[in-house]
């Protein structure tokens, strides 16, 4: 049989690269532009160009100001991934060097001035990430995507996201048809009228290479050459070698009521890789810690009773096989991409990401929602100023801040009676204020604080402090936080 190869498509967007995860994001960006530009005035780097051998002479220029730890085995790709997501953002030019953009951020940054003196009340800082993020936009093969505007569409079309749609449902929208989908289905998601996963597979399903790879599963004895081609594994096919093992102990499990085949069906999921392990767990099994002990004796204890072991025929077999293998992969890459998103994303203190949703701070809603269908025509365009240090009506002429209209909406929602913007901000920082007083009753008991205190103290579970408090500050920083709050 020979079987052609079918290329990967990219079918959603993201933000910056997952091998690139540090704490203290913000701090952490405005330190790194210090560095850049130092690097640059050094006598011997001003004439330049970023290639191989300026980029090792990068990566060691930072690991001698501490900004890395330990040595990377490829220190030139180290450099680039450390500064490509600058690059996205527009605060780096593609060649390294400080944009207009990135000049301003720094300056803010060096001059310590993060006063709220912006029309929207947030800190300068904040303020220049969240032009950036305006106009930034990422290409997904044939899209164009500016994600930030595509997510304070949704919110002011829905009022928030839960973590859900977010995660999965919001980086598949890279065109106009798949965006207006989405908001349709969000609303029938809410009314249980379809799923998120029904909403995954559809789009995906659309999709030209997958509706190949189907009819190529379906109309082909299955090997792992096969098997490996239908994955379209972007990195390798060879990744997906582990799913012929899987699927010929289901198809076995299925149809020859080998019910001795479950420990090999347990043994091909342990053999995947990451969090597609954990949804095929999920999937066939009531817990993710069966033992082999009731695997083999009590196997009706183990194994849920899932769609695909009812099925009749090879045929539709194949089809929910290959649904689920492309729906867990495809939520594995989308929960990867979960936090990398939202930490750019909450640079610009607009997003409140809180109670498993995502909604706008409140004066960023109201300043979004008076135009944003008009906003919203720029999602699929790329701005040519990405780099520069630009006022926001400059971004587009319905980003204008009108504190009078603004305030009017406000009251109407709000039914309030707010005269002025100043008076209602007071409310605004209250409410802020609440929301922090509330996260330190729920998550900081007098028996946490105790358990906090005494990792603090033996330094062996750093990783589970990162965990439980933030992982957006180091150990000592934590242990400042934790100090305020007793």
């Amino acid at each position: 049989m020979s079987v052609k190869n079918i290329s990967f498509k990219s079918y959603c967007w993201n933000i910056g690269t997952t091998s690139y995860r540090t704490k203290e994001f913000n701090t952490n960006i405005e330190k790194q532009l210090d560095i850049v530009e130092k690097f640059w005035n050094l006598q011997k780097n001003k004439n330049e160009l970023w290639n191989e051998k300026i980029q090792t002479a990068y990566y060691k220029y930072i690991q001698n100001n501490k900004f890395v730890r330990g040595s990377a085995n490829r220190p030139a790709k180290d450099a680039r991934e450390k500064t490509s997501g600058l690059v996205d953002i527009g605060l780096l030019t593609s060649d390294r060097r400080l944009t207009p953009a990135g000049l301003k951020l720094l300056q803010i940054s060096r001059d310590k001035n993060f006063a709220k003196d912006n029309e929207l009340k947030i800190a300068n800082d904040s303020y220049i990430y969240l032009k950036q993020l305006l106009k930034m936009s990422v290409k997904t093969d044939i899209y164009i995507v500016r994600p930030f505007v595509l997510l304070i569409y949704f919110i002011a079309k829905l009022g928030c996201l839960s973590k859900n749609e977010y995660t999965y449902i919001l980086p598949l929208c890279i065109n106009k048809e798949i965006t207006d989908r989405a908001l349709v289905k969000i609303k029938d998601i809410r009314d249980n009228k379809c799923s998120v996963d029904d909403f995954i597979l559809d789009t995906l399903l659309s999709m030209d290479n997958y509706k190949e790879a189907l009819k190529l599963l379906i109309s082909n004895r299955v090997t792992e050459k096969l098997v490996k081609v239908i994955g379209m594994n972007r990195k390798s096919h060879n990744y997906d070698k582990p799913y012929y093992m899987l699927y010929k102990s289901l198809f076995t499990l299925c149809f020859d009521n080998g019910k001795n085949q479950l420990l090999n069906v347990y043994k091909s999921i342990d053999g995947l890789r990451g969090k597609t392990k954990s949804f095929w767990n999920d999937y066939m099994f009531y817990s993710n810690s069966i033992s082999i002990k009731t695997l083999k004796n009590n196997p009706e204890k183990a194994l849920k009773r899932t769609r695909l072991l009812t099925l009749k025929t090879e045929k539709n077999f194949k089809k929910e096989f290959f649904n689920l293998l492309h729906l867990f992969k495809a939520k594995a890459t989308l929960s990867d991409y979960l936090d990398l998103n939202r930490r750019y994303f909450r640079l610009t203190d607009t997003i409140l990401f809180q109670d498993n949703t995502v909604r706008m701070d409140i004066i960023p809603e109201y300043f979004f929602k008076e135009n944003i269908d008009n906003i919203y025509k720029l999602a699929f365009t790329k701005d040519k100023n990405i780099q520069e240090d630009c006022s926001l009506s400059e971004i587009s002429p319905y980003l204008i801040f009108d504190d009078k209209k603004i305030l009017r909406n406000i009251n109407k929602s709000l039914k309030t009676r707010y005269s002025n913007i100043n008076d209602f901000m007071e409310r605004v920082d209250d409410e802020r204020l609440n929301r922090f007083k509330s996260l330190i009753e729920k998550k900081f008991t007098n028996d946490m604080l105790i358990k906090l205190l005494e990792m603090f103290e033996s330094r062996k579970q750093d990783v589970e402090i990162n965990n439980y408090v933030t992982d957006n500050a180091d150990i000592p920083t934590i242990f400042e936080y934790v100090v305020g709050i007793i």
